[in-house]
């Protein structure tokens, strides 16, 4: 039987993200164009006696990478001020790779990663200004390797999409008045705090753009139905990407900060979950806004 290559099945860079762990924070760089992990294995040739041919013996691996980034600020500048003043910071980078068609995913940490060069300020008329960060790595962790995974609203058994509602024989045009006069309706809304019952106090929640909701919808796993609730708690609670907070659970995936800060507590991570979502659509019915007074 042929094995026919799809071409949907074939990732692609653009929906791929890159975080970079130090000390203090732990941060996705947006700004990502390139990431890159390469080992080479390090061989010692062997003769054998009555014996043609060399034999390799393995003795070592060497773990190097790239990551190109766009300058949008110095971050990266004030890490090398670190290298400058003989201090080598504790670095780590977290890369995924995602097919957006085909919902699967590869997520790997990088451990101990020790950045070769910099350059500090480079310019080109009429050119966008790009950082090169060539480095090193003592080791590397697969957080999650390449399998099927659910892709797409319809196919989420726990986001489902809302049922499409009939419309009325008579309905009104809508108005400009009314979109202005749900404006302040939704913005209400979209603030609405979460209280916690586990920390007895309300979690801030941060708006994260409609783009990323709906990717972290569509990675939901089958074999991880938890995961997702977890990414979109990290990724719009900013309270749980504090580097101190995941340093005191002693984690290397910092998205799992969340199952251990709620102590496995399911019931109160899916509640804030979905307290999340209904800020963008989904768990509620379609309810016609009322006009403020």
């Amino acid at each position: 039987m042929v094995n026919k290559l799809n071409p949907e099945e074939i990732f692609n860079g653009t929906d791929g993200a890159v975080w970079i762990e130090t000390d203090t924070e732990t941060v996705k760089i947006g700004s990502m164009e390139t990431f890159s992990l390469k080992q080479t294995n390090i061989y010692a040739d062997v003769d054998q006696s009555e014996h043609f041919a060399k034999k390799r013996k393995l003795v070592g691996v060497e773990l190097k990478g790239d990551f190109t980034k766009y300058k949008v600020d110095s971050r990266f500048i004030k890490l090398f001020e670190q290298y400058k003043d003989g201090k080598q910071p504790n670095v780590s980078i977290i890369g995924k790779a995602y097919n957006n068609n085909t919902g699967k995913v590869q997520r790997v940490k990088v451990i101990g990663v020790s950045f070769d060069e910099l350059n500090l300020i480079d310019l080109a008329q009429k050119t966008p200004t790009k950082e090169s960060l060539p480095y090193a790595c003592d080791d590397y962790k697969w957080l999650e390797l390449v399998q099927q995974r659910f892709s797409g609203l319809k196919s989420q058994p726990r986001f489902k999409r809302k049922k499409e509602i009939k419309m009325a024989k008579t309905t009104k045009k809508v108005t400009l008045e009314d979109i202005l006069n749900a404006k302040k309706v939704i913005e209400e809304k979209q603030n609405i705090p979460f209280y916690s019952k586990t920390f007895d106090g309300e979690i801030e929640i941060e708006d994260v753009s409609p783009e990323k909701i709906l990717s972290i919808v569509n990675s939901s796993s089958k074999d991880e139905p938890l995961r997702g609730d977890y990414e979109l708690i990290y990724e719009c609670c900013p309270i749980f990407r504090s580097k101190e907070l995941q340093e005191a659970y002693n984690i290397e995936d910092p998205v799992m900060v969340v199952e251990k800060a709620f102590g496995k507590n399911i019931i109160e991570i899916d509640s804030l979950a979905k307290h999340i979502l209904k800020r963008y659509g989904y768990y509620e019915d379609v309810q016609k806004i009322k006009k403020q007074s």
